[in-house]
């Protein structure tokens, strides 16, 4: 069945929840100062700031438009701020698909020292990103093995469904130079079982191999495992790795293993 996105008048402020797993995921891999304030400054309803509050750190929540989350300030367009008058250790956000690449610019140029955000996969594709994707202070990207819960759009009453894009948490270092890292996580609460898939050289391929090793023997989305080989073939993973990758993607397909979703 073909999916349409939603047309930008329908879309208006691009409000979709983030899902609570989400969150849970990224706090199990990437470790999140609590000396320091963490700002939200897309926070919606509070979906992300809940979590983030529940789990000990100090939030500073804006948005554009009041929708009601806990302590936050509304009428605060993050694309015009400058910093706070407090320390800011982090920005954690799921900014409006229309405008990330512009919430990943002014946020690097505040100079905060980590920036953290849910953004598509697909944001690693695209000429126009190259100075916040190739610049050099792109850490780690965290692809979600599995699906999450589908974001729908602030006052959505249609059917509930699971999500068909691919997302992951993208993480920016100021102190960070050279490439980035990839990890596969998955929004479950236990552990998927498939291997964690870690690229910090393009000189070594095992963790591409290993991964798709893995990946002929379980059942995965073969969306998310396409989505891997294309991570793969950003950063330049040798030969040896993108030929199994894809060959694995192949033979999933060929034997008619069952695809979870």
């Amino acid at each position: 069945m073909t999916r349409h996105r939603a047309p930008l008048a329908e879309r208006g402020n691009d409000l979709y929840e983030t899902p609570d797993v989400a969150v849970h995921a990224l706090l199990r891999v990437e470790p999140l100062s609590k000396e320091r304030v963490i700002w939200e400054p897309a926070c919606g309803p509070g979906s992300i700031v809940r979590v983030l509050r529940g789990a000990g750190y100090r939030v500073y929540a804006t948005d554009l438009v009041n929708y009601g989350c806990e302590d936050s300030d509304s009428g605060v367009d993050f694309l015009m701020e400058g910093l706070p008058p407090f320390p800011i250790g982090i920005v954690v956000t799921n900014p409006p698909f229309k405008i990330g690449n512009e919430f990943v610019s002014h946020a690097l140029a505040l100079g905060i020292p980590k920036v953290v955000m849910l953004l598509r996969l697909q944001f690693l594709e695209s000429e126009c990103r190259g100075s916040i994707l190739d610049g050099g202070l792109l850490a780690r990207v965290y692809p979600f093995a599995n699906r999450l819960p589908m974001m729908h759009r602030d006052g959505w009453g249609g059917r509930k469904a699971r999500s068909a894009m691919a997302f992951a948490w993208f993480v920016w270092e100021a102190g960070h130079r050279g490439r980035a890292e990839i990890e596969r996580i998955s929004s479950e609460s236990t552990p998927c079982g498939l291997s964690v898939s870690r690229l910090p050289a393009a000189s070594n391929c095992a963790p591409g191999l290993a991964s798709f090793s893995c990946l002929r023997r379980r059942r995965v989305s073969s969306t998310a495992a396409r989505s891997f080989t294309r991570c793969l073939m950003v950063h330049r993973a040798p030969e040896p790795a993108l030929s199994l990758a894809t060959s694995s993607c192949r033979s999933m397909a060929g034997l008619g293993i069952p695809f979870g979703t």
